[in-house]
């Protein structure tokens, strides 16, 4: 079969590659060598047949439980024979800087974005799939926030209605003190604020789901 010539950075790639394997950029049938043999005006290998072929496999993906390396947003895969997984489509790349199959980057960290699900680089601000704005957080923030006054770190994860629920428990408590009962449970919210704020902004930093909800409400 012959091979195909990337339009974007001009290496010569195998036939079978979808994308090039040097720069990502997509490969059709007319990047194929001249004079080598005609591959047909039958071939699924379109630009069409590609980017079906990456949406469906992308919306199974997404479909699929959040695997380890997508959840914590550790590079991609690479086994003992030295081929690598590619972190967005999940097939394998033997060699090169991008994947063959996608074109995405072999080598970077991902993340989901939260509106869609969409697997996307970790370092996006927005999602190239539904053009989510994704709020990065610092969880050191978080929790200082809420250590100064349960609930801030809340607010400051948009977290508005987990927050205002902290908050008001928070005050029913302070005036619980005046009765003696009410030590305790202040310490409580405050330790479980602070612990809160800081795991939720780390999971919006991993493009994992949150939950604007205390204890299911």
């Amino acid at each position: 079969m012959a091979n195909k010539i990337c339009p974007s950075c001009g290496k010569e790639q195998d036939a079978q590659n979808k994308f090039c394997k040097n720069c990502g950029a997509l490969l059709t049938n007319e990047n194929t060598n001249i004079g080598e043999e005609n591959l047909g005006t039958n071939n699924d290998n379109t630009e069409d047949a590609i980017f079906e072929d990456f949406i469906k496999g992308e919306k199974d993906y997404s479909d699929a439980f959040i695997n380890d390396d997508v959840g914590t947003g550790n590079n991609t895969n690479t086994n003992s024979n030295n081929v690598t997984i590619c972190p967005v489509c999940r097939e394998k790349v033997e060699s090169g800087n991008y994947c063959i199959h996608c074109g995405s980057k072999v080598n970077m960290k991902v993340k989901r974005c939260v509106n869609c699900g969409s697997v996307i680089d970790s370092m996006a601000k927005v999602c190239p799939k539904c053009g989510y704005n994704i709020i990065q957080k610092v969880p050191i923030i978080a929790a200082g926030l809420s250590f100064l006054f349960a609930g801030l770190g809340q607010y400051y994860n948009n977290q508005h209605h987990k927050a205002a629920l902290i908050i008001l428990c928070n005050i029913i408590s302070l005036f619980l003190i005046l009765i003696g009962i009410g030590v305790i449970l202040v310490l409580i919210i405050w330790i479980y604020a602070i612990y809160d704020a800081f795991q939720t902004a780390k999971a919006i930093d991993r493009g994992e789901p949150t939950e604007d909800k205390l204890f299911g409400f």
